[in-house]
Parts: C-alpha cells; structure tokens; sequence
C-alpha cells in the first residue's frame, strides 16, 4: 500500500466527535393510558375454528397463554421386544473438537488507473491468508479513461474463449467489468482481479479467479467514512391486534403485539461483512463504532395513540418526539451511499444542519396553532420492553419490563376544503407493515370524524419527499415502495383526464405545489411532491394489512 494513503486514512487522523446519541425515552413519570372510560370498541375478527392437533408434549407456555387440553395416554402393553437404546448424547464441554474454521483476513492494497496511474479505490481484500500466498494482479481503468477508450475503438474485438487447463474458474485476459464502491455505491472504474498459479507466473494467458472477496473503496469516501461494525437489530414478531378503542378527543389503538424493530443502525447492510459506512464525525478517537445508539430494543408491546393537534397532544410529549426524530434521522441517513445521493447532502454540517431544522419543524407542527380551514392529527406509537422468560422456568407471564420508548409516530395535516391529507412528517424505527396498519386506523378516523362533523371527505393524500440527484429530473419515475404513489403532476393529469371523463372540472395544478406545503421557500426547492387518491390508499392498505394479519 502507498505510504500517502494509508497517512490521510481516518483512522490513523481520528477526530474528536461531540455527538452522542441515547434512545429517547417517554416522559417519566408516564401516566398509564386511561382505557376505562371507552364509549365504544371495535374488535378484530376471530381467529378460524381449526386448531392444530394436540401434541404429546408441550413447550411451556406463559400463564396468559391457554393451554391445550391432552387425552389421556394410556401406558403400552408389555412385549418381549427390548425398546430401542436411546441415542447418546452430547459429548462433555472438554471432549469437544472445535470446528476448522477458516478465518477472514482483511488485507488492503491501492488501486490506479492502467493510463493515467491515478489513485481510484482502496481494495480491502477478505478471505483465509492462504488465499493471499498465490500471486495476484488488478486491471482496473478509471472511468475517464475506459470513456475516451471507448471513443477511439471504431470496432468491437470479440474475445476468444480461454482454454480451461484446470479445475478453477477462468477467464480469458481482458475480460473486465464494472467496479462499484462499496461505500457510497457509485462505479469507480472498470477491472479485474486475478490470481496466477505458481506454473504460470510467467504466462499471462493463464489467468485464474480469487479465492479472496474485493471490496473496492473510492478514494473520496475512504478520506470521509469509516466503517462501523456493531451487530445489532433483527426482525420478528407474534401475536395480534387486540382492537380500536374511542375516547373522543384520544383515540387509543392497543395492539397485543409483540414486536422485536428491525434496526436503521450499523448492523446489518454489507455486502462483504456486518456493518454501515458512517461519516468521520460519528466517530469518537481511538473507537472503532460510531457514537449512534446501538442498544437493542429487544421485543416490545405497542400501543398507539392518535391526538388531535395541538389542543390535545401533552407538551410533554414534544421534547420526546423531537429527540426521536433526530436520532432516527441521523441513522437513516448519516450513511456514504445516501449522502453521496443526495443534494447538499454528501457533507455532514449541512446534514447535522437539515437534522436540526427539521426538528424544529417537528417541533412546529407540533405546537404550531392551526390555520383556518385544516385540521392536524399526530399519532404516536409507544413500545414497552417485554421480559421473556427463561426456558427452564414454567408458568411464568410475560411481563412489561421498565422503559417505556417511542416506536414510531406520524403527522398529517388535513386541508378540509381542498379534500388533501398531507403526511406532514413521519418517522418510525418498526416494519413496514406495522406503519401501514397505524396509518390505516388514522385514516379510518379521520373518515369517522368527517362524517360526524359533516365535513367534506378526503379525497387526495400527498407527501414530500428529497430526491436523489439521479431522481430530480426522473418526472415518470414511481415512488420506491408498493403503495402507489406517483408524481404530482403525473396524478393531476390523470384524475383530471378521469374529472372530465365523469362531466367535472379538472384539477387545479396549483393545489398541488410544493410551495403550498412547505414556509421555507429555500427548502422547498429540493423537495418532490407524491400523490395517490384516498380512496385508492385505502384498497392498497386494506390489501397490505389484511395480508399481514391473515399470515
């Protein structure tokens, strides 16, 4: 490896970094959701009738659980025939040989370009050392460089195919592909790397695969990211929506859910090992992890709330819901591959900066007074740790542990006489499907206060959204998710098409500008507006939920 390089790494230049995150946590103390006074309640449908056939043994279960009646089982006649000897079991702890494992080793190595010998990339190259004994060579070409190539070929070559003397996988000399950066996912150049047997050291033709993974780096984000490995997160869940419940100006949605979050954090996401390529700042000096939360929140009881805002949301709340917002924005998006993406994004003072204003912004929509003619919802989901018990313990509850937490909440405003929901903000560290559900009841309730106040029901749901760089200028290209959100100007086009059709007036396209939903007229130019109908909303969450709860 070239001295200059490994001298500009960030871990050998470590900065001191004053961010440190904590999981925000509800206000303490936390009254307990007053379930007493319910004027109405809303059951989901009974499970089916088949039960599974009874088992001759058991796992306990908690007490809460009911157990299943077994018929009596009656002992075997005596017979002559010996029983089977039982199998043996395991070995002690001291007779155990421990598996051959091969153990991965990182080597890193400094790519150039073939023409111009500029640095491109650092290689981190995993795999057993053995791998590394064989010689081996890299062809890589910057892109430049392969694009003026490229012009001044006036044919194309066909490659004849290499004669395959050996066992291993070959490829003939030449034979090269694109090289993408592991951090920040943007093509680096185009190569190859290839190990050469001891026999044919000398013979170029014989080329032969590694046994070894590359992961190239660009140079750019080597300089500015580094790569936090802690393991954390996964994804699971049991159980089951209990009902809806109606408190007039609370809605209470309790969920016997029990639900352990997939994590926005380190662990998880490579391509060549666990982890997530942070910014420099994150991280703290002579420390390999970043300085983001990676507790594990374990599995959780949820409970939804929806208040209407900002007359019925506690105050006390707003400090939890703001510090919530930073630490998953942070974690979503303080990441090389959706810095790099994003306008303005790829340096981190004006992330850390877009992080703090639009807390205030959270903050604002929060606390802010309404304007005439909207109304605002703002739903949170709270999770309970729950305590699992020991699998050598019987009749024992699953009970909530101390910790209540926020999961997840979403604001919407409600433009009443232009029929729009605006999903104003929203951020969650569950599932997907558990967002679909929560906003499938607030919609539900928005209809039900619709028709009880004899309001105008809702008919346009819209969001904004930052594009990528790739993305500004993409107007037919459809939001990246399975709920059907298309372009505003796509979708006033086409309900206007379906308006006329029908024998009505068109849309107006300025219902639908982005300077309408956003104050900040600087911001609102990186922003893109989504729109689906209401009504096709609902059959789409309808369909997901459904889905999911039949599963």
């Amino acid at each position: 490896m070239q001295p200059e390089l490994l001298k500009n790494h960030p871990q050998s230049q470590l900065q001191s970094a004053p961010l440190l995150f904590s999981y925000p946590s509800a206000p303490e103390p936390f009254a307990p959701l007053a379930l007493d006074s319910v004027s109405s309640q809303h059951t989901a449908p009974s499970p089916p009738e088949h039960q599974p056939a009874p088992l001759p043994t058991l796992t306990p279960f908690p007490s809460s659980f009911p157990l299943l009646s077994l018929p009596h089982l009656s002992a075997p006649p005596p017979t002559s025939i010996q029983p089977p000897s039982a199998p043996p079991g395991p070995k002690p702890r001291h007779l155990r040989v421990p598996r051959n494992l091969k153990r991965r080793t990182t080597i890193e190595e400094s790519a150039f370009c073939n023409s111009c010998d500029t640095p491109i990339a650092i290689l981190l190259l995993h795999g057993p050392m053995s791998a590394f004994t064989i010689p081996h060579a890299m062809s890589l070409t910057c892109r430049t460089c392969d694009a003026a190539a490229a012009l001044e070929r006036s044919t194309l070559v066909d490659v004849a195919d290499a004669i395959r003397t050996s066992k291993k996988k070959k490829r003939p000399l030449g034979v090269e592909g694109p090289l993408f950066c592991s951090a920040c996912k943007e093509q680096v150049g185009v190569g190859v790397m290839r190990m050469v047997d001891g026999e044919g050291v000398g013979r170029r033709e014989d080329w032969i695969e590694p046994e070894f993974d590359v992961e190239p780096v660009c140079t750019r984000c080597w300089s500015k990211y580094k790569f936090c490995s802690a393991v954390c997160g996964g994804r699971c869940w049991v159980g089951g929506w209990a009902g809806i419940m109606g408190t007039g100006a609370v809605w209470l949605m309790r969920a016997v859910l029990m639900y352990s979050p997939p994590s926005f954090k380190c662990g998880g996401g490579g391509q060549f090992r666990t982890g997530r390529w942070r910014p420099n700042e994150l991280f703290s000096p002579a420390r390999k992890l970043c300085n983001l939360n990676h507790d594990r929140a374990g599995m959780l009881a949820l409970t939804d709330q929806v208040f209407p805002c900002p007359t019925g949301f506690p105050p006390s709340h707003v400090p939890t819901l703001v510090a919530f917002w930073e630490e998953i924005f942070f974690k979503r998006l303080a990441e090389a591959k959706y810095m790099e993406a994003r306008i303005g994004m790829s340096d981190f003072a004006f992330l850390e900066a877009r992080v703090r204003e639009s807390a205030e912004e959270v903050r604002g929509r929060l606390c802010a007074p309404l304007k005439p003619g909207r109304r605002r919802y703002v739903c949170v989901t709270w999770g309970d740790p729950v305590s699992k018990p020991r699998r050598s313990t019987t009749g024992v509850d699953v009970h909530p542990a101390h910790g209540r937490r926020v999961a997840q909440f979403l604001i919407i405003e409600w433009w009443v006489q232009d029929r729009i929901l605006e999903v104003a903000y929203a951020m969650s560290s569950l599932a997907p499907y558990i967002d679909e559900a929560c906003r499938r009841e607030m919609m539900m309730h928005i209809i039900a206060e619709a028709r009880s106040l004899s309001l105008p029901a809702p008919e346009h749901v819209i969001y904004r959204e930052r594009p990528t760089a790739a993305e500004i200028q993409e107007d037919d290209k459809g939001a990246p998710n399975n709920m059907g959100w298309v372009r505003a100007a796509s979708y006033v086009a086409r309900r206007s098409a379906e308006r006329v059709r029908a024998g009505m007036e068109p849309l107006d396209p300025a219902l639908f500008a982005g300077e309408r939903f956003e104050e900040n007229e600087e911001v609102s130019k990186w922003f893109v507006v989504w729109a689906i109908g209401f009504e096709e909303m609902m059959a789409i969450l309808e369909s997901l939920v459904g889905r999911r709860l039949r599963k």
